[in-house]
């Protein structure tokens, strides 16, 4: 008897992720022709941010929209039959901004027609992914906040003044990988 191929959460969120760009890129452009794509970023905080920093300011198109996945990552295993892990994950969907926008343009530029229909998808893409055992994405369990104009409280790992949905306790049961 053989133990099954061990459940690799950053590459199950590179598949979700990847899956969400396809879904959503088009009507992102619509709204704004200079997104490239999703650009997704895991690791610690300060690693994503050096990633951030040694990309060109210039280049903002390809920071954002930026969905990142903080490690460290705990896995709880053996907690429930057929299931590999469950995971408590941290993200955050992030968008350049303006440091002199209030937060009703921000709303009007970065959060109705971006940031909310990324972190939908992405949510979607979660609830219909093989790797992931749920039923429907309502009933994924988060914590859910919107930040116009993150600073974090001085520890934002990113770079740039961006808003941001920050996804935190993201209750993810990982099924076990098939060969």
């Amino acid at each position: 008897m053989s133990y099954p191929n061990p459940v690799i959460i950053v590459d199950i969120m590179a598949d979700i992720v990847n899956a969400a760009n396809t879904a959503i890129i088009a009507k992102l452009q619509q709204y704004d022709p200079t997104i490239v794509k999703l650009n997704y970023q895991f690791g610690p905080p300060l690693e994503i941010y050096e990633t951030l920093a040694q990309m060109s300011t210039a280049n903002q198109a390809l920071k954002y929209p930026l969905v990142a996945l903080f490690q460290p990552i705990t896995q709880k295993k053996g907690a429930v039959n057929g299931i590999d892990s469950r995971t408590p994950l941290r993200l955050i969907i992030a968008r350049w901004s303006n440091a002199t926008d209030k937060a009703a343009d921000r709303y009007d530029r970065n959060f109705r027609p971006v940031l909310i229909p990324v972190f939908a998808e992405l949510l979607y893409q979660m609830s219909i992914s093989r790797a992931i055992a749920t039923t429907t994405y309502e009933k994924i369990p988060m914590d859910y906040k919107e930040w116009p104009y993150w600073d974090n409280d001085g520890k934002n790992p990113v770079v740039d003044c961006v808003d941001i949905i920050e996804i935190s306790n993201l209750e993810l049961n990982f099924r076990y990988k098939n060969c």
